[in-house]
């Protein structure tokens, strides 16, 4: 092993003297070499169900045709067809069982080890070969690729301000502490149009409706500062509550003037 990794650098040669299981992990790990491949996927199972069936390390035993069909996930037919193969290989030694004296006797099945590394070592060679070409061709296709830059592109500005709000902002630059709800919250779509008229209507569309929330008016930058609007100084009593409904109301009518000026404009 290497000292600084803890792997062995160069794999170790396979050997009869492996485990059964050792051996049939390695052959499963560098991909069945000749046994690989839709026509041979029933002698795998089978194989690997014999040995499933046999002593834990060990490379022979007793079976039943059963018992080996019910561990590779087979029939009958097809699992005695799959063994004859094997053995006609020369990978497995079978000794068909019967009936002897009145009493059934399993079959013994003997795997050739040796025979099982040198197809481990086979399937090691056609493993690296593959790997080598599978590796060039990745790097060519890797090479065709050209390189993508994200780029983060930058924010637009708003457009089409809020004339209160821009009024709001000032000359002096200050940032307004309070804003409107539009801003911080999710608020309706206001519908732009009324429904489509009638063929023959001659109205035609109505103007654009607007049910978003009145603009704030302007808010003094200095903290501390009230909504309302200044009173008039000396005044009291009647005369200054005319005076404060006049106000409100000719805020009322500016407002209402500068809505219908945005929704003619938008």
């Amino acid at each position: 092993m290497s000292r600084s990794t803890g792997f062995r650098r160069r794999p170790r040669v396979a050997r009869a003297r492996w485990p059964l299981y050792m051996l049939l992990d390695t052959l499963k790990r560098q991909g069945w070499g000749p046994l690989s491949g839709r026509p041979w996927k029933g002698l795998r199972a089978v194989l690997a169900g014999l040995a499933a069936r046999l002593p834990y390390g060990a490379a022979q035993g007793a079976a039943t045709i059963e018992q080996i069909a019910s561990a590779a996930g087979y029939g009958l037919r097809w699992t005695r067809q799959c063994l004859n193969d094997l053995e006609s290989f020369g990978l497995i030694s079978w000794e068909r069982g019967g009936v002897r004296y009145g009493r059934p006797v399993p079959s013994f099945f003997r795997i050739d080890k040796a025979m099982l590394a040198e197809l481990v070592e086979t399937a090691r060679d056609e493993r690296t070969e593959a790997m080598v070409a599978w590796a060039q061709q990745t790097r060519a296709r890797l090479e065709r690729i050209r390189t993508i830059r994200m780029v983060r592109g930058k924010r637009k500005q708003e457009s089409g301000l809020d004339p209160a709000r821009a009024g709001a902002r000032g000359g002096s630059g200050g940032r307004v502490e309070n804003e409107s709800v539009e801003s911080r919250g999710f608020v309706h779509a206001a519908v732009a149009a009324g429904p489509s008229p009638r063929r023959g209507d001659p109205t035609g569309l109505r103007p654009p409706v607007d049910n978003s929330s009145p603009a704030p008016s302007a808010v003094s930058s200095r903290p501390g500062t009230s909504l309302a609007p200044p009173l008039p100084e000396g005044l009291s009593g009647p005369d200054l509550a005319r005076a404060v409904l006049a106000d409100i109301g000719r805020r009322s009518a500016r407002q209402g003037r500068n809505q219908v000026t945005t929704a003619r404009a938008s």
